[in-house]
């Protein structure tokens, strides 16, 4: 299969998907870099805690904990049925689910940056593309060639205004799922 002029080479096609995937990570290392310390050490801690070796630490101390305060032998610091194991247990969960919130917090908030970005990027190509294909009719005219004048070719020369994509994403959710709008849904008092 030849190379049709004005198609990308493999090597360009390379090099541009390679400065994307450059791009994107260098982005994300400046936004990494932006973060507060507080969910840097949030997101290791949360890390850590959510491997298995930190499974295994636990399971093998509990189990030697329950050992030693079953076995027969001198007094035993914590026995059956095990208060002190049990107020141990109850602190490290409600650490644990601090961390979890704390970093579910973080992820939130990265999750919130990358969706704007990805808005305005969005909303640039589509202004974009409604450019190309206002300049994709001039040239048809200006060739001579028959222009389709379909409503749906006129409608993509228009600039999308996103209060109405809005007001469309709503006014069709609400139609399929009416307690999305009806006001007793959690998220709407929050």
């Amino acid at each position: 299969m030849a190379i049709r002029s004005g198609e990308p080479t493999v090597d360009t096609t390379d090099h541009i998907l390679e400065a994307t995937v450059r791009e994107v990570a260098a982005l994300e290392t400046k936004e990494r870099q932006k973060e507060r310390l507080q969910d840097r050490i949030v997101d290791r801690i949360t890390a850590a805690m959510g491997s298995l070796p930190f499974l295994a630490i636990n399971v093998v101390c509990y189990a030697a904990w329950i050992a030693l305060n079953v076995a027969g032998g001198p007094p035993h610091a914590d026995p059956f049925p095990f208060p002190l194991l049990t107020i141990c247990l109850a602190s490290e969960a409600i650490i644990l689910a601090v961390f979890v919130l704390m970093s579910e917090n973080a992820q939130g908030r990265r999750a919130d940056r990358r969706a704007r970005l990805e808005m305005q990027v969005n909303i640039l190509a589509e202004r974009e593309i409604s450019k190309l294909v206002g300049m994709v009719a001039e040239i048809h005219q200006h060739i001579g060639l028959h222009r389709d004048s379909s409503d749906e070719v006129r409608e993509m020369q228009r600039a999308t205004h996103l209060e109405d994509v809005a007001d469309a994403v709503e006014s069709v959710a609400a139609e399929r799922d009416p307690a999305t709008t009806s006001g007793d849904d959690v998220s709407t008092v929050l």
